[in-house]
């Protein structure tokens, strides 16, 4: 695998998280957020993808 790749990979993978979590009921997002197994910047990252 080349660094081309590489980056298109990473690139497909944060288009589908991205979807993934506009996607999630309101309900769904608010348990994600109160979920203990994620630190603050996994937090912050939802927050990011879920609203802009």
């Amino acid at each position: 695998m080349n660094i081309y790749e590489m980056i298109q990979n990473i690139r497909l993978f944060l288009l589908k998280l991205r979807i993934n979590i506009k996607l999630l009921s309101e309900t769904d997002f608010e348990n994600l957020l109160k979920d203990e197994k994620l630190d603050y910047t996994q937090k912050l990252y939802a927050c990011y993808f879920r609203y802009m």
